[in-house]
C-alpha cells in the first residue's frame, strides 16, 4: 500500500456516523477503511485528532482560466475542495471563435495565457497541460455560444445562429464537457428568449448532463425559473444560482409551488446567498417540487 492514513476520525459523506478508523491509499485511490494497523505503507500519516473526509466540490466556481494561470489552486485545495464545477453562469473559456470578444466573458482574464484554442477539446488539452492541483468538470457556457454565433449582439438569434450555437454545444458535449449553462442577466445572453435557452437543452438532454442556470437578481427569479423547468426542463438535473432571499421561497410555500421538506435526489438544486455573506443551499424537485433550507442563525434546517 502507498498511503496510510492512521487513526483520524472518518467523515465518508455516506450519512454514517463518524468513526475512528485508518485510511488506505493505493495507486492514487482509496483502497482500504478500517484497522490497518498490520499494514506496512510506503507511507503513512498520522491523522489522529483530526478529520479525514472526501474531497468537497466546489459545484460553482469560475477558475476556468486561473487554473491556466496558476494551476496550484490554493484557495480551494487548501479548503478542501478536489473538485471545481467550471463554466457556470453562462461564462468560460470554451467554445471561442474571436478571442477579443470572448475575453471579456471570461473570469480572471487578464492576457497572461493566449486564448490559443477554438473548441472544448482544444481548452481541456491546454489545462491538462497545466496540470491543475484539482480535478475538474467543465460545462459548456451560453454566453461563448452567443458570442461565438452572434457576437454582441443584444438580440435573439436567428435559426440559422440558433443552428450553429446547438452543433457547438453538441461538440463541446462529446469532447468533454459535463453539461450546459446559462447567465441570463449579463449583457452576453440578455438578448437570448426563453425558446432559444430551450432548444440547446435537448442537445443535453441525449446525454442526460447537467445544466447550470443563473435566472436575475430581480424579483423572485427563481419563480420564473421554476415555471420555464416545468414547461421545458424537467427530465434533467438543474442548477439555479445566485439571487435568491429568504422570503420569495416563503411565497412559493404560499404559492404551493414547493410542499415537502426532504428528499435524497433532487431534479432541481439552489444555490442563494444571503444577506452578510451567509449562504443558503436549496433543493427542490420539479415534478412534486420539495425543497430543503439550509439558513443562517434564524433560519431552520
Amino acid at each position: 500500500m502507498d498511503l496510510v492514513i492512521r487513526g483520524g476520525t472518518v467523515l465518508d459523506g455516506s450519512g454514517a456516523a463518524p468513526r475512528v478508523a485508518d485510511v488506505g491509499v493505493q495507486g492514487g485511490r482509496i483502497s482500504a477503511v478500517g484497522d490497518l494497523s498490520k499494514v506496512k505503507p510506503e507511507s503513512e500519516i498520522d491523522a489522529e485528532g483530526l478529520t479525514v473526509t472526501p474531497g468537497f466540490i466546489d459545484i460553482h466556481s469560475h477558475s476556468d482560466y486561473t487554473l491556466l494561470v496558476d494551476p496550484r489552486a490554493v484557495s480551494a485545495i487548501s479548503q478542501g475542495v478536489t473538485l471545481e464545477v467550471i463554466g457556470n453562469c453562462g461564462f468560460g473559456c470554451a467554445p471561442i471563435a474571436d478571442p477579443a470578444l470572448a475575453a471579456a466573458n471570461i473570469y480572471g482574464f487578464n492576457g497572461s495565457i493566449p486564448l490559443s484554442w477554438a473548441t472544448v477539446s482544444g481548452y481541456l488539452e491546454k489545462l491538462e497541460t497545466a496540470k491543475p492541483a484539482v480535478n475538474v468538470i467543465k460545462l459548456v457556457p451560453n454566453g461563448q455560444l452567443r458570442r461565438s454565433t452572434l457576437g454582441v449582439a443584444d438580440r435573439p438569434a436567428t435559426p440559422q445562429e440558433l443552428g450553429r450555437m446547438k452543433s457547438l454545444l453538441a461538440e463541446g458535449l462529446e469532447e468533454g464537457a459535463f453539461g450546459y449553462s446559462t447567465g441570463l442577466e449579463y449583457p452576453a445572453e440578455r438578448g437570448a428568449p426563453e425558446d432559444q435557452i430551450r432548444h440547446p437543452r435537448r442537445a443535453a438532454q441525449t446525454l442526460n448532463l447537467l445544466r447550470d442556470s443563473f435566472k436575475s437578481f430581480r424579483a423572485a427569479p427563481y419563480l420564473d425559473a421554476l415555471a420555464i423547468a416545468e414547461r421545458h426542463l424537467c427530465s434533467l438535473p438543474m442548477g439555479l444560482r445566485h439571487g435568491c432571499l429568504f422570503e420569495e421561497f416563503e411565497e412559493a410555500e404560499r404559492r404551493d409551488v414547493i410542499c415537502q421538506d426532504r428528499f435524497e435526489r433532487p431534479d432541481v438544486v439552489f444555490q442563494s446567498r444571503r444577506a452578510f455573506g451567509r449562504l443558503q443551499r436549496l433543493c427542490v424537485k420539479t415534478q412534486k417540487p420539495g425543497v430543503l433550507f439550509f439558513q443562517g442563525p434564524r433560519g431552520r434546517f
